[in-house]
């Protein structure tokens, strides 16, 4: 894989995981990222693309927390790296990842998005829910479908008042 930077008119994102197809963006690194806009802003990653125009694929995000998002949008990402994913980003209201989604990272992946209402999708191929995941999303309410799910660790969905249930058919 090779590292790029990936922009648009609002966000900068450098060490962007390319992978050898050139299609596929492994990794979006938002650590490295500049931390604007002063109003939330989306992450649209649905139509990304490189400087010839060719479509890109974004299959993996990591280390957003504290950015000022207002949404994700990214219909290819089936995982997470890392930890802190989008923690604390109070600002974002709205996520739409890839059906096949399977992996939080290790922890606390959307802890602390107190705005957070709306997610999808609900059914998750996850086999494990993180650590404080969701923690402290009080605004998301309905229902979570974790067919594959064994394991529900510590504090995953503390505080998620309106959230109802979380049905995790294999959790032992």
């Amino acid at each position: 894989s090779v590292n790029k930077v990936l922009e648009d008119d609002i966000w900068r994102f450098e060490g962007v995981s390319l992978g050898d197809d050139g299609v596929t963006l492994g990794t979006v690194k938002g650590s490295m990222a500049t931390k604007k806009p002063e109003t939330p802003q989306p992450l649209d990653f649905s139509v990304v693309t490189n400087t010839n125009g060719k479509a890109l694929k974004v299959v993996s995000l990591s280390g957003f927390g504290g950015f000022n998002v207002s949404e994700v949008i990214a219909p290819e990402c089936t995982g997470f790296s890392g930890q802190n994913c989008f923690y604390e980003c109070t600002s974002l209201k709205k996520v739409i990842l890839n059906s096949d989604f399977n992996d939080f990272g290790n922890a606390r992946a959307f802890s602390k998005c107190t705005s957070l209402e709306e997610f999808e999708p609900r059914t998750l191929l996850v086999t494990e829910v993180t650590g404080s995941a969701f923690a402290s999303c009080e605004k998301l309410s309905g229902t979570f479908y974790l067919p594959n799910c064994t394991l529900i660790k510590t504090h995953a969905f503390s505080g998620c008042k309106l959230l109802t249930p979380v049905m995790a058919p294999k959790l032992t």
